[in-house]
């Protein structure tokens, strides 16, 4: 049975799991077969060990959220979308040229079954002097469990859009 829900976050913090009222803290536990390869327990674990790979710049920490399949898919702003192995290959080479990022992170929306996990999420960069913050970006957040439990399947975010045209005699916009 799927679980529906949205919620407002914290700004990002190692306890991001708290704004996810469903999401049980866990212990990361290693995998039997590799040390190195985490066994996350709920999506929520791999979202939140995703947010601190891009904060640390983290690309061997990046490599273990990921499912490991060809199924696996990123698609960011400005760049081709990644396949597979070509995902990898993507963040190392966003992390070699120095890449980090500062988000904070609100739920806006999820759907959690057995096996499938959708997090529709908001990332804002905090304001790092005076004038307008950036605009959010939004992000879709798409784990699968498996053998080794919760990974990251897919992630996909997009700029904030532009505000819709009005129309002047009507009141309101275009598309409403």
């Amino acid at each position: 049975m799927a679980a529906f829900g949205s919620a407002s976050r914290v700004p990002r913090c190692r306890s991001r799991a708290l704004g996810n009222p469903r999401a049980a803290a866990s212990i990361f536990t290693p995998h039997l077969e590799d040390p190195f390869r985490m066994q996350f327990e709920t999506p929520q674990d791999v979202e939140d060990a995703y947010y601190d790979a891009l904060e640390g710049g983290d690309v061997e920490a990046m490599a273990r959220i990921w499912e490991s399949s060809q199924d696996v898919v990123c698609l960011l702003p400005m760049t081709p979308m990644a396949r597979g192995p070509q995902v990898q290959r993507l963040w190392q080479a966003i992390f070699e040229q120095g890449g980090k990022f500062d988000l904070q992170v609100r739920h806006l929306a999820w759907i959690e079954g057995d096996e499938v996990a959708i997090h529709l999420v908001e990332e804002r960069s905090p304001n790092q002097g005076p004038g307008q913050a950036p605009p959010p970006i939004y992000a879709t957040n798409v784990f699968r469990r498996g053998p080794e439990g919760w990974r990251l399947l897919m992630h996909q975010n997009s700029p904030t859009p532009p505000p819709p045209p009005s129309v002047p005699d009507k009141g309101q916009t275009a598309l409403a």
